[in-house]
C-alpha cells in the first residue's frame, strides 16, 4: 500500500501543476506597448551609380595572359598583347657540335577561358623586343614594350581552343613517333632568325641565364585587326607546354663515323625565374561609354562594368545622411544593394 499512495501523490501534484500552465501559444504577447521594437521596410533611397575607367594593375605574375582583338558594339574595342622573356634550358647549355636549326616553334598552351568566333582566320604575329624584359622594372597593364618592326613568326588561321594537338616526338637512337599534346597555339619562327640569334650563339652567351637575355631581349605576341568581331583567348605560359620549342641537327662525334642527330630542345617561358607581362588597351570612341566617361558628373540609367581591367562602377547613396537625420536612433537588421 506504501507505493499505491506514493503514486496517487504525483497524480494529484501533476494535475496541479498543468492546471497552472496558460496556454503556450499567449506566452510573451502581453508586451509592454512603449518598450515594442517595430521594423521597416525602406527601399527609396536614391543611389547613384557612375562609369568610370578600371586602374591598370601589375601583369608580372598573372594565372592566364590574355592575347587578342576584340569588337563590341557596346564596350568598343578590346586589344590584349604578350611580352614574354625566353631562359635557357640549362645553365651553360649548349647546343653541341655545329647545330643546324630545322625548325623553331613558339608553343603557347590554352587555358580555359575563350571569348569569341574560334572560326574567323587570326593573324597572330612575333617580333621580338628590344629592351630586356627580364630587367623591366614595372609591368603595368597599359604599358607598351617596344618591339623591333622585323615579324620573325606568323601564323594565319583558324582557332581551336579545346582540341588536342599531335606533334613529333624525338627519340634518341630510335624512330620518331607521334604524342598528343593540350591545346596550343603553335607559331613557327623564321630559320635563319633563330640560327643567328640563338642556336649559332657562343657558348658565352649560353652560359647562365642572365647573359642569354641580355643578349636575346624577349618576344611579343600580337592580334591583328580581325575582319569579323574578333575574339580573346587566354594562356597558360607557366605549364611546360608553352615553350620555344627548338628541332635542330648536330654531329654525334661519338660514333665513327660521324653520324648526325636530331635533337629537341625546350626553351622555357613564364615560369616565376622568366618574365611575362600583357599590354591591355580599350577603345570606347563613339559608343554610349564614351559620353559616360566624358560627362563623369551626369547620372545615366545604364552604367557599365568590363574586365579587363577595363571599367569599375563607383556607387554612393547621397540621401543616407538625410535618411538617418530622419529615423533617428535606428539597428539596421540587414541592408542589401539589388543590381538589375
Amino acid at each position: 500500500m506504501k507505493f499505491i499512495k506514493l503514486d496517487l501523490l504525483t497524480l494529484l501534484i501533476g494535475l496541479f501543476l498543468f492546471a497552472s500552465c496558460e496556454n503556450i501559444s499567449t506566452i510573451g504577447l502581453e508586451v509592454d506597448p512603449n518598450s515594442t521594437v517595430e521594423g521597416s521596410l525602406v527601399d527609396t533611397l536614391t543611389i547613384s551609380s557612375r562609369t568610370m575607367m578600371d586602374d591598370a594593375t601589375n601583369t608580372r605574375t598573372l594565372a592566364r595572359y590574355p592575347l587578342g582583338y576584340l569588337k563590341d558594339p557596346i564596350f568598343g574595342t578590346t586589344e590584349a598583347n604578350i611580352a614574354m622573356a625566353v631562359g635557357l634550358p640549362n645553365a651553360s647549355f649548349s647546343f653541341g657540335t655545329t647545330p643546324t636549326l630545322d625548325s623553331a616553334i613558339l608553343v603557347l598552351n590554352y587555358s580555359s577561358e575563350f571569348y569569341g568566333d574560334s572560326t574567323q582566320v587570326y593573324t597572330i604575329n612575333v617580333n621580338q623586343l628590344i629592351n630586356n624584359l627580364q630587367t623591366e622594372e614595372s609591368f603595368i597593364s597599359n604599358k607598351v614594350y617596344p618591339i623591333n618592326n622585323q615579324i620573325i613568326g606568323t601564323r594565319i588561321g583558324r582557332l581551336f581552343p579545346t582540341s588536342k594537338y599531335k606533334v613529333t616526338d624525338i627519340v634518341t637512337g630510335n624512330k620518331d613517333t607521334l604524342k598528343s599534346v593540350t591545346p596550343q597555339i603553335r607559331i613557327k619562327l623564321d630559320n635563319a632568325y633563330i640560327q643567328d640569334n640563338i642556336v649559332g650563339l657562343s657558348e658565352s652567351l649560353l652560359k647562365s641565364d642572365a647573359i642569354f637575355k641580355n643578349f636575346f631581349k624577349g618576344l611579343r605576341v600580337q592580334v591583328s585587326n580581325p575582319t569579323g568581331n574578333g575574339a580573346m583567348m587566354f594562356f597558360d605560359l607557366g605549364a611546360t607546354n608553352s615553350n620555344l620549342s627548338l628541332y635542330y641537327k648536330k654531329s654525334n662525334n661519338t660514333t665513327t663515323p660521324a653520324k648526325v642527330d636530331t635533337v629537341n630542345v625546350n626553351f622555357p617561358l613564364g615560369n616565376s625565374s622568366h618574365a611575362v607581362a600583357a599590354t591591355v588597351k580599350h577603345n570606347y570612341v563613339g559608343t554610349a561609354i564614351e559620353t559616360q566617361l566624358n560627362n563623369p558628373n551626369q547620372q545615366y540609367g545604364v552604367t557599365y562594368l568590363q574586365p579587363l581591367i577595363g571599367l569599375k562602377n563607383k556607387i554612393t547613396f547621397p540621401s543616407l545622411e538625410k535618411f538617418s537625420a530622419s529615423t533617428g536612433q535606428i539597428v539596421v537588421n540587414k541592408a542589401e544593394l539589388v543590381v538589375d
